[in-house]
């Protein structure tokens, strides 16, 4: 599912979200949890502002943003 993520930028590295959007529903970041690198992409598992994980992963030739995972618990 593609999403919109807001950036914030950090000392010495790529940008972060800060926030994304799910339809209407807007989201803050609370917490970057682990990020890692993948083909072509990178990953970032988010603690977000509903009490819930996520793995967003950001297309870096396209700049696009995609939900891949969810956890409520």
């Amino acid at each position: 599912m593609h999403i919109k993520v807001m950036t914030r930028a950090v000392p010495g590295g790529d940008p972060e979200p800060a926030s994304f959007a799910i339809g209407t529903r807007e989201l803050q970041v609370d917490e970057v949890l682990d990020r890692w690198p993948g083909r072509l992409c990178d990953y970032f598992k988010i603690a977000a502002s509903d009490g819930a994980r996520y793995i967003l992963r950001h297309a870096t030739e396209e700049g696009e943003w995609e939900l891949v995972w969810f956890s409520a618990d």
